[in-house]
C-alpha cells in the first residue's frame, strides 16, 4: 500500500495501538503531524504500540521517523520485515530500541551485528524479544544485556545461545524450538530459571535421558512444554515428566519415539495435561 503525502497526520493522540502492515513509509507521509494543539500546548500521543510488519521494503532510516514521531512507544512489531537492519553503525536505530519494552521482529534477516546491536542499546527495559528465524549463526550471550527480558522467542535461529550465564535474569518464557541445544544447554536453562520458566519450547533439540530429568526435576513451575521432534529420547526416558503433575498443563511429545502405551500412562500421569502425540 502506498500512503498520501501527510497520511499519518490523521491519527489523533488518543490512538494507542497503530496498525501498518505491508507499507513503505518515506519522509512525506509524516508532514502535518501535530506536535502542538491550536493553543500551543504539546500534544501528548497516548501511542504505545505499533505493528509494521510484512513491511518487505520497510528500511531501517523509516522505522526511525515512525518512532521519532511517536518516541514513547513500548511495542514495536516487525514480523516479516526482511529488509529492515539494526546496524550498530547506524545511531538513530540505537535511540529506536532504548525505550521499547517488547521486540518482534520474526523472520527478520538478522546477522549476529544488528543482534548486537538491539542487546547493547536496549538496556533494561526490554522484557519481550521475538527474533524467531533470524540469520545468525554466531553464539550470542543475551543475559547480560537483557537483565529485565522475561520472554524469548529464538526459534529457527542458526545459532546455539549461551543461556543461564548471570542468575539475576529470570524468564518466564523460553521458545528456541529447533535450536540446536544440547544437555548443557538445558542444564543452565534449568539452574537459573527453574523458579520462574512456565512455558519452554525445545523441539527438535538434541535432549537426552539426563536433559528430560533436569526438567522434570528443576523446573517447578512449568506449564508448557514442547519437545516434539527429540528424536534422541527413548520410550521409557517421558515417565520423568510425570513428575511436573502438580504445575504441568501442555506437553507436545509429537514426532518423537513414545508409544502410544507410554503417552497412556502419562494421561494417568498427568489427569489435568493436554498431550499432544
Amino acid at each position: 500500500m502506498n500512503l498520501q503525502r501527510g497520511a499519518l497526520a490523521a491519527v489523533s493522540a488518543s490512538v494507542e495501538r497503530l496498525r501498518i502492515r505491508d507499507t513503505g513509509l518515506p519522509s512525506e507521509v509524516f508532514e502535518g503531524l501535530a506536535q502542538s494543539d491550536a493553543g500551543g500546548h504539546a500534544v501528548v500521543s497516548r501511542l504505545k504500540e505499533i505493528d509494521l510488519s510484512d513491511s518487505a521494503t520497510l528500511k531501517a532510516i523509516e522505522v526511525c521517523s515512525i518512532t521519532k514521531a511517536w518516541p514513547h512507544i513500548s511495542t514495536l512489531k516487525l514480523n516479516g520485515c526482511v529488509n529492515t537492519k539494526m546496524s550498530p553503525t547506524y545511531r538513530p536505530l540505537s535511540q529506536v530500541v532504548q525505550n521499547l519494552e517488547t521486540l518482534e521482529a520474526d523472520g527478520v534477516h538478522f546477522e549476529s551485528d544488528d543482534l548486537a546491536a538491539i542487546f547493547q542499546n536496549t538496556g533494561g527495559n526490554l522484557r519481550r524479544l521475538s527474533i524467531a528465524g533470524c540469520q545468525s549463526h554466531d553464539d550470542l550471550d543475551l543475559v547480560e544485556d537483557l537483565p529485565n527480558l522475561r520472554s524469548l522467542n529464538i526459534s529457527g535461529c542458526g545459532s546455539c545461545l549461551l543461556f543461564g550465564l548471570d542468575p539475576r535474569q529470570a524468564l518466564d518464557e523460553l521458545e528456541a524450538n529447533g535450536v540446536p541445544l544440547s544437555d548443557e544447554n538445558v542444564s543452565n536453562i534449568c539452574r537459573n530459571h527453574g523458579g520462574t520458566l512456565h512455558r519452554l519450547g525445545i523441539a527438535r533439540c538434541f535432549l537426552t535421558r539426563r536433559g528430560a530429568s533436569l526438567i522434570a526435576s528443576s523446573l517447578t513451575s512449568l506449564q508448557s512444554l514442547d519437545i516434539s521432534g527429540c528424536r534422541t529420547l527413548s520410550d521409557a526416558d517421558f515417565m520423568v515428566f510425570a513428575n511436573l503433575g502438580e504445575t504441568l498443563r501442555f506437553l507436545n511429545v509429537s514426532a518423537t519415539k513414545v508409544s502410544n502405551d507410554t503417552v497412556d500412562r502419562l494421561k494417568v500421569a498427568l489427569p489435568n495435561c493436554e498431550i499432544v502425540h
